[in-house]
């Protein structure tokens, strides 16, 4: 059965009050004819005629009352069985778009409940599912539903369409998903989405797929802590995979993301996942790859740019093919000198056939770059690499050196890397890279009560173990106050020089970085002492910014030999090394425990009434407070602040 629509026409399904029901719309098979129901535009029946769409169908809700109450008192939509919205300007809206009063309708299309080229395929602006007192996430769903579009969405729209866009909603699913677009060169000019978000949560999973779009997940942060997760789903010929925007504790996980086959003329930089600003993050156990449409871009599996002072990873994903398996830019570690503790990890990733650079690291200026220490002396990074040749195993392209552990086999040692690169073997010590997720072949695993009470004790032991081990630290650089060293620093006449090595030696290996600038900048030392004090302190020479200020920034600048012998001695650890490669060790182990709560504790936060365990009466908007609060990163801070504030708790 077709229904036909004039361009002005609309179809609104209200919402009841506290007294009335909603109405309800069910677009199905006929039964009698066995055809799916069509809501298309009537211009159709006459393509000679000025191409127009439709308006499309409305869904009223009521932003007082909750789609929990029963009975219903929101409008709802359900579309299954191969029926479809098409040529609509907004397929289906979850709203009146004229009465902010009347949103929190319910959309739901399955069992290949299908939106054709309409400008945008559905739409949620902003509700909150209130009931006795809590949130709950949105009703609406999508399982084997298809959004697509083809040549003939030009003949009616000129603006970029959007399959899904999503707005301040919360817990809406798309399982087993098709977003595509016809493989076109026209279709291809326009930036097309698959899911376009702002401040919203929703999860991708059950093989979904996206397909010949310029982002295929756009999600947007301008204030509150929405995340987005996406398991098991794949994207092809997209120019961008997923692109994130300021979003903290997203996930993807156990994704294809086949890169390079998207069209659009002027497009050099494909990208399976590009991330900007956002922290917190699960990048793991995902698979990319290069399309098979031969393309002249530049193909990049991840890029993480400006991710922060936290402790991310990226971990156990395979880059096969491309262009630069993983890049980063902006600051992605804490600043000194607590970089080689904290920032950006990449661990336990595959390798194979990459063409530029599996691993690189650029920027210029203070604190840019990657955690200085790429896993430790006794977890080694479980990396592989293509060994192509030139740089192309890690190039860090910034300032700093920074330590890269790696188990002495071939496949994971590094051979190809440049100056600022320091690869030191561990030994005997292996990684054995376990999943995080699972024992593949299995689906995502929620955690249990029992598994989130253990998440609890490794936190507090890890916790512990390293506030007290960075109490002891902090006692050691330089003695314990900086300040009062270089106001000594600055009283010493030259000829206390002897003394004055002898002092600072004993202090080593826990000189920082602005004890020996002031040094040399004072000129206390004779070249030779210089030079001692600064091979007994190899952890705080690295980087080209402090050896070209030694070498032509001093007021006595040191000769090309010491300079080579202070570049040297960076291979050597000291007892310092190990203090901090232990301490590295715990912020990562509190980091990853932290995200697997936290992630644990937005996916129990979003769920709508019907999937939550009943027996389980934890307050997860106070304990993901409690966590942002006991995490002592900047990124959590700003995500603490968001939720006061949405709580109007200020």
């Amino acid at each position: 059965m077709t229904f036909r629509f004039s361009p002005t026409a609309k179809v609104i399904i209200e919402s009841g009050t506290t007294s009335i029901t909603g109405s309800t719309l069910t677009l199905d098979k006929d039964l009698s004819s066995g055809y799916p129901t069509v809501f298309t535009s009537d211009y159709m029946l006459d393509p000679c005629t000025i191409p127009y769409p439709w308006v499309g169908v409305e869904v009223w809700g009521n932003t007082l009352l909750s789609q929990n109450t029963l009975p219903l008192k929101m409008g709802k939509l359900t579309l299954k069985n191969n029926s479809r919205i098409e040529y609509a300007q907004w397929g289906a809206r979850a709203q009146n778009p004229t009465n902010a009063s009347q949103r929190g309708g319910i959309i739901i299309a399955t069992t290949g409940g299908n939106f054709k080229n309409c400008n945008v395929g559905v739409e949620f602006k902003e509700y909150h599912n209130i009931y006795l007192g809590n949130e709950y996430g949105n009703k609406s769903y999508f399982s084997t539903a298809t959004f697509y579009n083809n040549d003939d969405y030009l003949t009616l729209f000129s603006t970029a369409p959007i399959h899904a866009a999503l707005e301040v909603c919360r817990g809406i699913r798309f399982t087993n998903c098709a977003f595509t677009n016809f493989y076109s060169n026209t279709m291809f000019q326009k930036l097309s989405m698959g899911i376009k978000s702002m401040n919203a949560n929703f999860t991708v999973d059950g093989g979904s797929t996206f397909s010949n779009l310029y982002h295929a997940i756009d999600a947007n942060k301008n204030g509150g802590t929405n995340n987005f997760s996406v398991y098991s789903s794949t994207f092809e010929n997209n120019e961008v995979g997923i692109y994130n925007n300021g979003v903290n504790n997203f996930i993807t996980q156990l994704c294809t993301l086949i890169i390079g086959g998207n069209q659009r003329t002027g497009s050099t930089y494909h990208y399976g996942i590009r991330n900007w600003y956002g922290s917190g993050f699960t990048i793991e156990e995902n698979n990319f790859q290069p399309s098979s449409i031969v393309s002249p871009t530049n193909k990049i599996g991840i890029l993480i740019t400006s991710s922060g002072t936290a402790a991310n990873e990226i971990y156990k994903n395979t880059f096969a093919g491309i262009t630069y398996g993983n890049y980063s830019t902006g600051q992605n570690r804490a600043n000194s000198p607590s970089g080689n503790l904290q920032g950006l990890q990449w661990l336990c990733n595959t390798n194979s056939g990459n063409s530029m650079y599996d691993f690189y690291v650029s920027g210029s200026g203070t604190n840019i770059g990657v955690r200085l220490f790429q896993g430790t002396a006794t977890y080694p990074t479980g990396n592989t690499f293509t060994l192509l040749g030139g740089l192309s195993d890690f190039n860090n392209n910034t300032s700093v050196a920074l330590n890269y552990y790696y188990k002495s086999i071939p496949v994971q040692t590094p051979q190809y890397y440049n100056a600022l690169v320091v690869p030191i073997s561990t030994g005997t010590y292996s990684n054995t890279c376990p999943s995080h997720i699972c024992n593949p072949p299995c689906d995502i695993l929620r955690l249990s009560n029992t598994d989130v009470q253990q998440l609890y004790t490794d936190y507090i032991d890890a916790e512990t173990a390293y506030l007290n081990l960075l109490y002891s630290y902090n006692q050691l650089m330089d003695g314990g106050n900086t300040n009062a060293l270089l106001y000594q620093m600055q009283q010493t006449w030259s000829t206390e020089a002897t003394q004055f090595r002898d002092e600072l030696l004993a202090r080593s290996p826990y000189l920082s970085q602005d004890i020996l600038r002031e040094a040399a900048d004072r000129n206390i030392l004779p070249d030779a002492m210089m030079l001692m004090v600064c091979l007994a302190n190899p952890d705080a020479t690295r980087g080209d910014k402090f050896i070209n200020f030694l070498q032509y920034e001093c007021p006595n600048p040191l000769p090309q030999y010491m300079i080579n012998l202070i570049i040297s001695s960076w291979d050597n650890g000291t007892a310092r090394t190990t203090m901090e490669n232990v301490l590295a060790g715990y912020n990562q182990d509190m980091a990853t425990t932290s995200n697997k709560i936290l992630s644990d504790l937005y996916y129990k936060k979003t769920q709508d009434i019907d999937s939550i365990d009943p027996t389980d009466t934890t307050n997860f908007p106070n304990q993901i407070n409690y966590w942002l609060n006991r995490i002592q990163t900047l990124s959590a801070k700003y995500d603490l602040i968001e939720n006061y504030f949405f709580a109007n708790d200020f």
